[in-house]
């Protein structure tokens, strides 16, 4: 499987990547991420590389991870490893695309509200006053050199 592959080299190169990485609130930051375990991290430092996404409502202060694909098998192997910081269980969702005038089918679910995402929302996530939104950004620290094997 492609993606348990390229999870598995995504975290093995989280040490060498972030080992520096001071976030806003560091302490409160650090103990929250070492309480999510390896399978976990490497899912969801990797997705957010991609087109994983946390959300917030509360200014930055919590976040919720947000997942969805058009593949269910993906969405629930995604809810397997994270269903401990979920209310309820991947649905379904039609999405109607004016442009093409087709509906498309898609999977999501997302994890409940909790601290232990920030460490992942100060690495990638920064807050644009002009537009009021938060950005996704690939963190300044990370080098692709480490990704070379």
């Amino acid at each position: 499987m492609y993606f348990i592959h390229k999870f598995k080299l995504t975290h093995i190169c989280v040490s060498t990547l972030f080992k520096n990485f001071k976030g806003p609130n560091t302490k409160n930051s650090n103990r929250a991420f070492n309480s999510i375990v390896s399978h976990q991290d490497d899912l969801i430092f990797g997705t957010l590389l991609g087109d994983g996404s946390l959300q917030t409502y509360t200014k930055g202060n919590t976040w919720r991870y947000r997942a969805i694909q058009n593949d269910d098998h993906y969405v629930w192997h995604k809810y397997g490893i994270l269903s401990e910081f979920c209310g309820t269980a991947p649905k379904p969702q039609s999405i109607f695309d004016n442009r093409t005038s087709k509906t498309y089918k898609r999977w999501y679910f997302n994890t409940k509200v909790n601290p232990k995402f920030k460490y992942y929302a100060d690495m990638f996530y920064e807050f644009k006053p002009l537009n009021n939104k938060w950005v996704k950004r690939i963190p300044s620290n990370f080098s692709f050199l480490n990704l070379i094997l």
